[in-house]
């Protein structure tokens, strides 16, 4: 999902994070819940996603917004981190 997407799963498209054009297999390791709009979104923008090791879809801003390109995680990807960073399990 995006970052700051709101829009329940069930809303959601499956998006390719290699695009199948350039050679994207359609598996789960290659795949990501986006809502329409945001599916529309990287077909015209600069905003690129990619899949961390761990199988969780990153994203990667424009220059525009963010000049380093730092990588930005949904917030569903990141909670179990914050847990285990608080309780140290």
């Amino acid at each position: 999902m995006f970052p700051g997407c709101d829009a329940p799963p069930g809303w959601c498209d499956v998006n390719h994070v290699v695009p199948h054009a350039r050679g994207g297999k359609t598996d789960i390791n290659n795949m990501c819940c986006l809502c329409s709009f945001h599916h529309h979104l990287m077909d015209r923008s600069d905003w690129e996603v990619f899949m961390l090791t761990d199988g969780r879809p990153a994203w990667r801003p424009p220059e525009s917004i963010d000049p380093a390109r730092t990588p930005i995680l949904h917030s569903r990807f990141i909670t179990d981190d914050i847990i285990d960073g608080l309780f140290g399990t």
